[in-house]
C-alpha cells in the first residue's frame, strides 16, 4: 500500500467568549482566545483598555465589533421549528450564532449539526459549559464551526482547553492519508471485527467486507 496524499486538516475551531467575569477574561486571552461577546458597551470599552481583546457588541439580533461593522447575527431557537427557519447563507453576515433558550436538549445535536452541513457561513452555538461545547464540536465527527462558551467560571475555560489540547495530540499520534492498494496478499484469518457506521453512513452507501456487503435496516443498492 502505497500513501499518496495526506488527508485534509480539520478546520480549526472558532471559540468566542460571552463573560462579565474579568477572571474569565484573563484564563481565555492566556490560552489564546482572544474574542469576547458583551451586552454592554461600557464593560467591553473596559477590558479593551487593559487587554488586547476583540470586543463584540450583541444589539438586538446583530453583532457588532468596535467600528459598528455587524460581523454576525445571533438566532434564539427554543425548538426543532424555530431551528428550520435560521438560514446561514442568507444571513447579513459572515458568523451566525445560535442560542437555544430552554434547553437545546429538545434538538438532538446530530440534528443541530446536520442542519447547518455544508452552509457558506459560519455557525457558533451558545454554550454554558464545557459538556455541551463538545457535544457541538463533535456531533457527526464533524461538530459546527465553533463555539460561544458562555460561563462566569474560569474552569470551564481551563477545561475546554485541555479538550482542545487532547484532541491536536490524539489527531497527531494517528495521521490519516490517501493511499493506493497495490498488492494483495493472503495472510491467513484475521480478527473478527464491529464497525459501528451508524453516525457517518448515509442511505445508499455500505460497507465492503471480504467481498461480502452485508446492511441491515435501510435498503441501498448493493
Amino acid at each position: 500500500m502505497r500513501a499518496s496524499a495526506a488527508a485534509p486538516a480539520e478546520p480549526k475551531k472558532t471559540v468566542w467568549v460571552w463573560t462579565e467575569s474579568r477572571q474569565v477574561m484573563t484564563a481565555a486571552v492566556e490560552r489564546g482566545w482572544s474574542t469576547f461577546l458583551f451586552g454592554s458597551k461600557d464593560l467591553g470599552k473596559d477590558w479593551s483598555s487593559t487587554a488586547r481583546i476583540n470586543a463584540l457588541f450583541i444589539d438586538g439580533p446583530g453583532i457588532f465589533d468596535e467600528e459598528n461593522q455587524k460581523v454576525a447575527v445571533i438566532s434564539q431557537v427554543s425548538s426543532p421549528g424555530e431551528l428550520d427557519l435560521v438560514q446561514p447563507d442568507n444571513a447579513e453576515a459572515e458568523n451566525i450564532v445560535i442560542d437555544f433558550r430552554g434547553g437545546w436538549q429538545v434538538i438532538r445535536a446530530e440534528n443541530i449539526v446536520a442542519a447547518f452541513q455544508g452552509c457558506k457561513g459560519n455557525v457558533l452555538a451558545v454554550s454554558t459549559n464545557t459538556t455541551e461545547a463538545q457535544v457541538f464540536l463533535e456531533a457527526l465527527e464533524q461538530g459546527l464551526d465553533g463555539v460561544v462558551l458562555k460561563v462566569d467560571d474560569m474552569d470551564d475555560i481551563i477545561k475546554l482547553k485541555d479538550y482542545f489540547d487532547r484532541r491536536n495530540e490524539a489527531k497527531s499520534q494517528l495521521p490519516l492519508t490517501k493511499a493506493t492498494v497495490t498488492k494483495v496478499e493472503v495472510v491467513g484469518m484475521g480478527d473478527r471485527v464491529c464497525v459501528d457506521l451508524c453516525s457517518i453512513m448515509r442511505p445508499g452507501e455500505g460497507l465492503l467486507v471480504c467481498w461480502i456487503v452485508c446492511q441491515r435496516n435501510v435498503s441501498c443498492s448493493f
